[in-house]
């Protein structure tokens, strides 16, 4: 054996061991990443269903609040709407119905990148309302007293005889959108 392939098998078995040592450490440092992504998955799932949790029951609590309120009307749930987006985007003053209704249907709307508003906006699409005289007209009818009588019922009443298709249209996607069910009456002499 010469002396030079000594140092060279001593350096290759600390090369080795090394090696496996470091190897050793990155599966071991693997094993506790999984660990640790698979905690932070569970509590990032945790939060989500307690986030899911929450907002169906402030869902319920607005259902509840507009119940006792006598306000699961077809206009109570169209004002609220209105209310919630005049609010989201910081509106000054205070709120009216027909001005937040001329800021959303209006060309030059600045004001439409809030969730409700967003909301709003595509149900007025959807529904075929897209001016803003359309949309005024849809409040000037939902402003009579037949569409704000009181009401406690386990649905939003909408007055089929009272309202065009597409202001039903209207009141039935932001029923849903509040998850509220809806129902159409035809003759509002049943009601008093």
């Amino acid at each position: 054996m010469n002396d030079t392939t000594l140092p060279i098998k001593a350096r290759n078995y600390i090369v080795d061991e090394f090696l496996e040592k470091i190897e050793s450490e990155k599966t071991l440092l693997e094993k506790k990443f999984e660990h640790q992504s698979a905690l932070f998955k569970e509590q990032f799932r945790s939060v989500e269903l307690e986030k899911e949790l929450l907002e169906k029951e402030l869902k319920v609590a607005t259902q509840e609040l507009l119940r006792a309120s006598g306000l699961l009307t077809s206009r109570g749930i169209f004002e609220w709407k209105l209310k919630m987006a005049f609010f989201e985007s910081k509106g000054k003053g205070k709120f009216n119905a027909s001005e937040m209704i001329k800021v959303l249907l209006s060309s030059t709307s600045t004001n439409s990148s809030t969730k409700t508003s967003i909301e709003l906006m595509k149900i007025f699409t959807e529904c075929d309302v897209n001016t803003v005289e359309d949309g005024l007209k849809l409040w000037e009818q939902l402003s009579s007293d037949i569409h704000g009588h009181a009401w406690n019922g386990p649905a939003v009443r909408i007055y089929s005889s009272q309202l065009p298709i597409k202001y039903r249209c209207v009141i039935k996607k932001i029923a849903a959108s509040l998850a509220f069910e809806s129902f159409e009456q035809e003759d509002i002499s049943k009601i008093f």
